[in-house]
């Protein structure tokens, strides 16, 4: 996983801003958390789209959450989950090795172990290219994700302006 915070904001749909400045604020929340929902699934999308195809088990266990609402700031995270660990292997402890690659280590003592699993590595261990597929995914996003919401967005304020007319 990269380390960097990866965000962006919708610019340039002022219409719809405008159109959803108009509305009660219990009724933007109900067209802004839905919005939220469905950009932090396409997100999570891109991302298992962009990640690379090893085992497998790095894509599955890619996904998302809508989490807080601070003032008129909402927060989603996307990335691996917990609890998808199989043969030995855990993507929370390696996801952010693939994304950022690794430099070659070399011993300091006489060789490379890791204790608690028996495993021994020898004297170095390889340098690993990084694969950002998590910064693709966000780039990817941007050019996919925001007209979705714009469309989405004027419609779910449509709805929600017919419920307050009656």
């Amino acid at each position: 996983m990269s380390n960097a915070d990866v965000s962006f904001s919708i610019i340039g749909a002022e219409k719809t801003r405008n159109m959803l400045a108009e509305l009660p604020a219990a009724a933007q929340n109900r067209v802004v958390k839905p919005l939220m929902r469905d950009a932090a699934k396409d997100i999570a999308r891109l991302e298992k789209a962009e990640s690379p195809k090893d085992t497998g088990l790095l894509k599955k266990a890619l996904g998302s959450t809508p989490l807080k609402t601070y003032d008129e700031t909402f927060f989603i995270a996307t990335g691996v989950r917990r609890g998808f660990e199989k043969d030995g292997k855990n993507p929370t402890k390696y996801a952010h090795l693939v994304s950022g690659g690794r430099k070659e280590t070399e011993a300091k003592g006489s060789f490379l172990a890791d204790k608690g699993r028996d495993k021994f590595f020898g004297k170095k261990v390889a340098a690993v290219a990084p694969n950002p597929f998590v910064d693709r995914a966000f780039r990817r996003a941007k050019n996919e994700t925001v007209p979705k919401l714009e469309t989405r967005g004027a419609e779910l304020i449509e709805q929600e302006a017919a419920k307050l007319a009656k």
